[in-house]
């Protein structure tokens, strides 16, 4: 589901963590990790450009935690469950404050933006921040279901049938819908470990 540069990239970090004849459970272990900070800090910047307090804090500080628990499959499907919960960063919402945009206009002219909860431009920038804390999460499901099916257990005939039945293909088209639609990509995700794990 990547472009060819990303798997290039990937082949070389495989190459570097397999010298030491790691198993299959290391090496994706140490890829996903890898990938899943990768993730949240790209996450974390598009996080910072919007200006809604205190719901920015409350996602920086999660994609933190992602980062610390990378390795911890357990602590960052907890994770993904709070980022996936509806009424996640609606605390304090109605009380946040939105500093105006700039502009060269005169007072009366500039269009200000709403310092109340249910007003458009704090309910828009709040959807914001639930749609990246919803790609995130997604994301982490995704890399819990790679490691917990290339495992040192796999065996060829488990590889050949996920080829054949099309799952794999399924696999990597739902990583492309990641940014786009998250829902589907937890539905192939869902599907992937029922059959599989």
């Amino acid at each position: 589901g990547g472009l060819p540069r990303d798997l290039i990239r990937n082949f070389r970090s495989i190459l570097e963590i397999s010298d030491d004849h790691t198993g299959l459970s290391a090496i994706c272990g140490r890829l996903m990790s890898e990938d899943i900070i990768a993730k949240a800090r790209a996450i974390g910047t598009s996080v910072r450009k919007i200006n809604l307090e205190p719901q920015v804090d409350y996602l920086l500080e999660a994609l933190h935690r992602i980062e610390l628990c990378a390795g911890s499959d357990r602590d960052l499907e907890h994770a993904a469950g709070l980022l996936l919960d509806p009424g996640l960063l609606l605390d304090n919402v109605a009380k946040a404050e939105v500093s105006p945009p700039q502009s060269d206009q005169p007072d009366g002219k500039r269009e200000r933006a709403s310092s109340v909860g249910g007003e458009p431009d704090t309910q828009a920038r709040l959807q914001q921040l639930r749609d990246l804390a919803k790609e995130i999460a997604t994301y982490i499901l995704y890399v819990i279901a790679l490691r917990r099916f290339f495992n040192d257990d796999l065996k060829t005939e488990d590889m050949v049938g996920l080829i054949h039945c099309g799952d794999l293909d399924r696999l990597a088209e739902a990583r492309r819908f990641l940014g786009v639609t998250p829902a589907i990509t937890r539905a192939v995700i869902k599907d992937f470990c029922g059959s599989h794990l």
